[in-house]
């Protein structure tokens, strides 16, 4: 009578090799430091800021508040001159021209969002 001997571990070996498993991915984030963050988007996150009444009065002024193409248009230098213009205007210290007109003004954290959209290259 043949024994057959089982391999360490009560297992029968098919003689078949188990795909290794894929590692994860490390990632080259420092610890302690923060991930970048997605872009501003002007359709989702900067048209949306702009009430309707806004946009009726800048138009009378050919200011396109929620026209993306006029408001990431790039001057000679290649600066975004209408959105710098309009964030210049929604700002404090804008004086009598400050946008809204009449308020309510921006929270530090809208201007600071729009900030980021131009820094971030205008993003649709």
């Amino acid at each position: 009578m043949a024994t057959s001997k089982k391999p360490a571990g009560g297992k029968k070996s098919t003689g078949k090799k188990k795909a290794a498993k894929p590692k994860a991915a490390k990632s080259k984030v420092a610890r302690g430091s923060v991930a970048a963050a997605a872009p501003v988007s002007f359709a989702a996150q900067i048209a949306p800021l702009f009430r309707a009444q806004d946009v009726q009065c800048m138009r009378g002024r050919n200011v396109f508040l929620i026209n993306y193409e006029w408001m990431s248009a790039k001057n000679t230098t290649g600066q975004y001159a209408n959105a710098n213009m309009v964030l210049g205007k929604l700002k404090p210290g804008a004086g009598q021209g400050r946008m809204p007109l009449g308020g309510p003004y921006w929270s530090d954290a809208n201007l600071q969002l729009f900030s980021d959209w131009i820094a971030g290259g205008c993003q649709p």
